[in-house]
């Protein structure tokens, strides 16, 4: 059994020999209508899914406190956004497998070690993707900013995200041309660039420290994502005001950042808080 994201085996010999489970956020209702016919494959389920299966609830409990273990071990290693998630997870399911197949229980032993190698895995991998293109050191900063960080203290009664409404929105378009010359209609992704780096300074963000914003805005500007920049977006002022004011921002293409698999958390965050904006414009802030 294989779990996917977007992307999963193109091999036929590879997918004749696997079960694969497809997990996409943005998976199509027509796509979402097919997914009882697993239930075609039952046969094919292996005795290691039926043990799954069979213990699921004490397996997902132990799975989730491994997961929240590791993605705090790796943050304080100082990794952020979707590489804390992705192998987080992973290390849950080393961890899990045991549970189930007692006599690997010699993994135990061998964790650390195995977690040592792939946080080393890491930032030699890390390092590449910052020597190629620090936009996406800035991605990933910012989509841990805007989705796992909270902000310390709120005037809200819930907990906000460090960079949340009063940096980004997206909506609709209209009638965007593209630098192809198209007339792109989709999702736009503003972000108030500014505003958002002053955030990262304010907390020490590796990627103040590796690049400049000039070098940042250089680099949106030539990238596959850029539509606008300097376009005024209304944002939420402060956490204690209500009102919004207009912020410069960077227009970016939200469809093609989604189909990159690029910040695509921070942009599900920004269609919530598109939802909730109607009534958080009418909501008393109480302190």
């Amino acid at each position: 059994v294989v779990m996917t994201g977007n992307e999963k085996p193109l091999d036929p010999a590879a997918i004749s020999r696997l079960i694969i489970l497809n997990y996409n956020k943005f998976v199509k209702k027509e796509e979402l209508s097919r997914i009882p016919e697993i239930t075609q494959y039952l046969h094919r389920f292996s005795e290691f899914t039926f043990h799954v299966l069979n213990q699921y609830d004490w397996l997902y409990e132990n799975f989730e406190r491994y997961t929240t273990i590791n993605r705090k071990w790796l943050a304080d290693k100082g990794f952020e956004g979707r590489t804390v998630n992705n192998w987080s997870l992973l290390l849950a399911g080393i961890q899990t497998i045991p549970l189930i197949l007692p006599h690997l229980s010699i993994w135990e032993d061998q964790f650390e070690g195995l977690r040592k190698e792939i946080c080393q895995a890491i930032i030699k991998e890390e390092a590449l993707q910052k020597e190629f293109n620090p936009l996406y050191e800035f991605f990933d900063a910012i989509e841990y900013y805007g989705t796992q960080k909270t902000e310390p203290e709120t005037f809200y009664t819930n907990k906000t995200n460090l960079l949340d409404h009063r940096h980004l929105r997206c909506k609709v378009g209209s009638n965007v041309v593209l630098s192809t010359g198209e007339v792109y209609t989709g999702f736009v992704l503003y972000i108030s660039l500014n505003g958002i780096w002053k955030v990262l300074q304010g907390v020490n963000a590796e990627i103040t420290r590796s690049a400049t914003l000039n070098m940042i805005e250089t680099k949106l500007q030539n990238s596959s994502y850029y539509i606008n920049h300097g376009v005024q977006v209304p944002l939420t002022k402060s956490l204690s005001e209500i009102n919004e004011s207009n912020r410069r921002c960077y227009a970016l293409n939200a469809e093609q950042l989604n189909k990159n698999q690029k910040l695509e958390e921070l942009i599900e965050k920004a269609h919530e808080y598109e939802r909730d904006r109607p009534y958080r414009l009418k909501q008393k802030i109480g302190i």
